[in-house]
C-alpha cells in the first residue's frame, strides 16, 4: 500500500488449501470463546494460529505463512423497463449449502474467486468479474473451468459481456472498484467492485437464470431486488445474522459510491 496504487503480490494455489486455512483461523476463535475464554483470548497460546499469522506482520496485507486466499464481489444495478420508465435493481441472493465459502448466507451476486486461468495470464479484475458474471448469473457452464490450459479471450465476443463492454466505452455503464475489505474472523481479503448499468438493453440481452451455487427458490423480492428497497433488505438480512460480511461490505461500499457518483 505504499505506492499510489495497491499492488498484490501473489502465487497459484489449490482452492481448498485456501479456504480451510482461512476457516482454521476462524473454528480456533469461535472455539475459545464457546470454552469460555472470551477474557484469555490476548494470553499466548489461546489462539496459536492467530498468533502465528500476526507475529511480525500485518495480515491484512501480508499473507506470508499461511494461504490467504483474495476474492471479488460485485454489487450489479442495472435498470428494467417498467411502465415507460426504467427502475434500477440489484442482485442478492441465497448461497447454496454446498459452497465453500459463505454457504446458507446471502451475497451479492456475483461474486467468487481472484484467479487467472493461466500461469502466463494477466490478473485482471474485471476478467474476474465478467466470468464470474456468466457463471453464475447467466449459468454459464463453460465457464467454470475444465482444469486444463486454455484461452478465455472469447469473453469479450460473448453476451451480455460484448453489450457491456460497448456501454462502458460509451460512458453508459461503469465497473468500478470500490475498495479492499477483510473477514476479521477468518482473515480473508476480498476486492469489493460495482458494475452500474442504468441502460435497460443490458437486462433485455440475455435471460438471468442463477447457477448451483445459489439457491434456486427463495423468498420474494431476494434476486432482482429494486435498488429502493435494497437497503431494507440488507439491515434484516444482517439483524438475522443471514448476509455473508464481505457482501454487507459490497453493497455498503456500492451504495456510498453510486451516491456520490451519480446521485443514486
Amino acid at each position: 500500500l505504499s505506492a499510489s496504487l495497491p499492488r498484490i503480490n501473489g502465487v497459484f494455489g489449490l482452492y481448498y488449501d485456501n479456504i480451510l486455512t482461512q476457516y482454521a483461523v476462524e473454528w480456533e476463535l469461535k472455539k475459545a470463546l464457546l470454552s469460555g475464554h472470551a477474557d484469555r483470548l490476548g494470553e499466548p497460546g489461546v489462539l496459536p494460529l492467530r498468533e502465528f499469522i500476526e507475529r511480525g506482520r500485518n495480515p491484512q496485507v501480508d499473507g506470508r505463512g499461511r494461504c490467504a486466499a483474495l476474492s471479488v464481489s460485485t454489487l450489479l444495478v442495472f435498470g428494467r423497463r417498467a411502465a415507460g420508465a426504467t427502475d434500477l435493481y440489484t442482485l442478492i441472493r441465497k448461497r447454496s449449502s454446498s459452497v465453500g465459502v459463505s454457504p446458507g448466507l446471502h451475497h451479492v451476486v456475483p461474486a467468487g474467486m481472484f484467479e487467472a486461468p493461466n500461469k502466463g495470464d494477466r490478473w485482471s479484475i474485471n476478467e474476474n468479474v465478467w466470468r464470474e458474471l456468466l457463471e453464475e448469473v447467466y449459468n454459464d457452464e463453460e465457464e467454470i473451468g475444465t482444469g486444463a490450459s486454455e484461452l478465455k479471450d472469447h469473453l469479450y465476443e460473448k453476451n451480455p459481456i460484448k453489450l457491456l463492454s460497448q456501454l462502458i466505452a460509451e460512458g453508459k455503464a461503469e465497473l468500478s472498484v470500490t475498495g479492499v475489505v477483510w473477514d476479521l474472523l477468518d482473515l480473508r481479503s476480498e476486492i469489493c467492485t460495482i458494475l452500474y448499468v442504468p441502460e435497460p438493453a443490458f437486462a433485455e440481452s440475455r435471460r438471468m437464470v442463477l447457477n448451483w451455487e445459489y439457491e434456486p427458490q427463495g423468498p420474494a423480492g431476494t434476486f432482482a431486488v429494486k435498488w429502493e428497497s435494497a437497503t431494507d433488505l440488507v439491515t434484516r438480512l444482517a439483524a438475522a445474522r443471514g448476509l455473508a460480511v464481505c457482501g454487507a461490505a459490497c453493497f455498503a461500499l456500492g451504495r456510498d459510491w453510486l451516491r456520490a457518483r451519480h446521485n443514486v
